[in-house]
């Protein structure tokens, strides 16, 4: 059994991952790229969403970042204005509620059990009768802790 409950594996990095790593530091490569050279990184990207998925997108529709937290949080300091609501079913991520929180807005915590197959797609039961309605939703799926992925159809 691999416990991926804190989004760590229990195995270290492959040697020949870690080589190349190194040799990654040694020639500069980490160091910020032209945009020139980073558009031509979402070409494979953009091949493997067509092959595996069916789905096309230009190279400047894909955006490459560090990790899911990094981007949610720079999404949510973009799109969230101080009081929007935003629903967040539970189990979640230990930080999704802080990432909200950090834009000034308000989660709203629906819990979803087992039963349901969670994470379902919650109704939403916390806007307030002068709310809007809810900005936005986080979905996290496949989900951690339970593993569970959501399946659509269009």
């Amino acid at each position: 059994m691999v416990d991926f409950g804190s989004g760590e594996p229990d195995f270290d990095t492959p040697e020949h991952i870690k080589q190349a790593a190194v040799k990654a530091l040694r020639e500069g490569l980490p160091n910020i790229r032209p945009p020139r050279e980073s558009m031509n990184s979402k070409r494979p990207s953009s091949t493997s969403f067509k092959r595996d998925n069916g789905l096309f997108y230009r190279r400047e529709q894909i955006v490459a970042s560090c990790g899911a937290k990094h981007t949610l949080h720079n999404l949510a300091q973009v799109l969230f204005d101080p009081g929007d609501e935003v629903i967040l079913p539970s189990p979640y991520w230990t930080t999704y509620e802080t990432i909200i929180q950090m834009a000034e807005a308000v989660p709203v915590i629906i819990p979803t059990t087992e039963q349901e197959g969670f994470p379902s797609l919650p109704r939403h039961a916390g806007a307030s009768p002068d709310a809007a309605g809810p900005k936005a939703i986080i979905l996290n799926s496949p989900s951690i802790p339970p593993a569970a992925c959501i399946a659509t159809t269009s």
